[in-house]
């Protein structure tokens, strides 16, 4: 935020649907039991600690960034995408 010129009065609240990585940046002795540890891991702690940025847990059905990284069943992605407000019109129908 700081390169863009704005005071970041309060940490960024990140919705995370994996558990294990806010167990990771939240218990520094859980990294012990992870096989291959990535790096993204430790920037998540760093950052976590410094209160720039807040882990919540999200349910995997309530990430709607999803739409835009995944192949899904067509009622899934019209659920997903009726969430985020978009829609087609055709015709005169309306949204």
């Amino acid at each position: 935020m700081t390169d863009l010129k704005f005071d970041q009065v309060n940490g960024s609240v990140i919705k995370v649907d994996n558990e294990a990585a806010i167990a990771i940046s939240n218990n520094p002795m859980f990294h012990g039991k992870t096989k291959h540890f990535k790096i993204k891991y430790y920037f998540l702690r760093e950052v976590q600690c410094c209160k720039e940025i807040i882990l919540v847990h999200c349910k995997t059905d309530d990430q709607l960034v999803d739409i835009l990284t995944k192949a899904f069943p067509k009622v899934r992605f019209e659920d997903l995408r009726e969430k985020i407000g978009v829609c087609i019109k055709r015709g005169k129908e309306k949204c």
